[in-house]
């Protein structure tokens, strides 16, 4: 990814899509800055809405100490400041996070020309310096600004012994900036989910979502998600790398300027926000909205032809091991068998340690070995990255060998499937919160999005494709 982000000569490429009465035209270009590795633009146009979306994508390997995606958080939310200060007459700005694990200490370098800018650290006596500021403290200076916002989280990690809840109520009763008479507590609401840590009932999310922001290059955006595979973990101070067992890859991305989008997120978020006491009125809640339909039906699911949006758990399925059509994973799965081109698939997981139990992802890992043993045309390439538990004496990983590449090594948190499809010359990235097992789907709070491009411009998959073989190391 640093000969992406090192090019010099800006591309750009026209490509124009009409499906639906939705017009895209496509413009790429490299980001010459530390933090992000790839920018898409494009149009979106419908009967309500014409808008610039902005998409960029973020990825780290295992000892980067740049590109990790959890800095776009502080980035965003002081954008989402920045645009307040612009416009103090906009009282309708939130800001909604939720994230499995988060740290009290956790800083970033969010200052656009700082040396460090991009990278992580930790801040153990302060919020901020100069040029660094603690990522949490981040939320409570946007509620100063009369920003409304939420954040919860499902565990603590707690290195100093101070509660993450106690570190925010701190703050609650101090003066907002524009208008004195109003407190932190009037525009910031926390919640720690009390699910139970195990198998269906995590609160999994890593999700952020501002309604509003001021980019450093003075344009302004709205209706913005980001989401990443990693959590709010402990850095070095020393080297600006995670804790040694969390110095794993990692991707991210933001997705700006779309309405549908941010709003399927948005009514998502919500449920987890008004559930984070009761895990059993959270799923109930989750599978009503999805027996609506889709989002613009009033549902949860989102799906255009660039951008597909799912919430776990998933519609109440068809089949006991959610192996269907409302699992975009085996739809996208089965979609390889059915090409009658090239075919290519690289999987880089965290978690496939329970494919020889897991109904999913065994019925997962033996529909892509089916596709590459039919499919016989030249060129096809399958890769996976798992974690140290999938090894090669497992049954499917003797097969997959037959097919590809696999490396076991424990050096990815990432959720990540990317796909190509030569007979319709399509390139689709799965990715999102969720890990490959069959509770993630079935029971846990995760959301998974859908990249999907054509033709000879794709750089989001590209870079999905250059994380997976930074993380590949050694095969077995």
């Amino acid at each position: 990814m640093k000969k992406l982000i090192s090019w010099a000569l800006t591309c750009l490429v026209l490509v124009s899509l009409s499906v639906g009465g939705v017009v895209a035209n496509f413009t790429y270009h490299t980001n010459l800055v530390s933090a992000a590795s790839v920018v898409k633009d494009f149009k979106f146009h419908d009967e309500n809405y014409d808008r610039d979306v902005k998409v960029e994508i973020y990825e780290r390997a295992s000892g980067e100490s740049e590109h990790n995606p959890v800095f776009a958080i502080c980035e965003l939310v002081n954008q989402s400041i920045d645009y307040r200060k612009e416009h103090p007459e906009q009282t309708d700005m939130t800001i909604d996070c939720s994230f499995y694990r988060v740290e009290r200490d956790t800083a970033c370098y969010y200052k656009k020309g700082d040396k460090n800018y991009g990278k992580m650290t930790v801040l153990k006596n302060q919020d901020y310096t100069d040029n660094c500021e603690r990522v949490l403290y981040s939320f409570i200076k946007a509620a100063k600004y009369g920003i409304y916002t939420k954040i919860m989280w499902h565990i603590a990690v707690l290195k100093d012994g101070t509660k993450v809840a106690d570190y925010f109520n701190d703050y609650m009763d101090e003066s907002c900036i524009f208008d004195s008479t109003k407190q932190v507590k009037d525009f910031l609401e926390i919640r720690c989910s009390t699910w139970e840590n195990a198998g269906i009932s995590q609160m999994h999310n890593k999700q952020l979502l501002v309604s509003h922001y001021k980019d450093y290059d003075g344009k302004e955006y709205q209706d913005t998600i980001f989401t990443s595979t990693s959590n709010i973990d402990y850095y070095s101070a020393t080297n600006n790398l995670p804790i040694s067992y969390k110095d794993w890859s990692h991707t991210g991305f933001t997705v700006s300027n779309h309405p549908y989008v941010y709003g399927s997120n948005k009514r998502y978020f919500d449920v987890c926000f008004d559930n984070a006491y009761n895990r059993y009125e959270f799923a109930s809640k989750v599978f009503e909205l999805h027996d609506k339909g889709d989002y613009l039906d009033g549902g949860l699911n989102y799906a255009d032809e660039n951008f597909e949006c799912y919430f776990t758990p998933l519609s109440q399925s068809q089949s006991a091991n959610l192996y269907d059509d409302t699992n975009p994973v085996a739809r996208y799965i089965e979609k390889l068998n059915s090409c009658n081109g090239r075919i290519e698939c690289f999987l880089n997981q965290y978690s496939l340690n329970e494919s020889q139990t897991d109904p999913l992802i065994s019925k997962c890992l033996e529909r892509i070995y089916d596709a590459f043993s039919n499919n016989k045309t030249r060129g096809n390439k399958f890769g996976l990255v798992a974690n140290g538990s999938f090894t090669k004496d497992c049954e499917i990983a003797q097969k997959l060998l037959q097919i590809g590449d696999i490396t076991t090594q424990k050096m990815t948190h990432t959720k990540d499937s990317i796909f190509y499809f030569g007979d319709s010359d399509e390139y689709v990235v799965i990715t999102g919160s969720t890990n490959w097992s069959f509770v993630n789907f079935f029971g846990q709070s995760n959301t998974l999005m859908v990249f999907k491009e054509q033709g000879s411009n794709h750089q989001i998959y590209n870079a999905f494709k250059n994380n997976y073989y930074k993380t590949m190391g050694d095969r077995i």
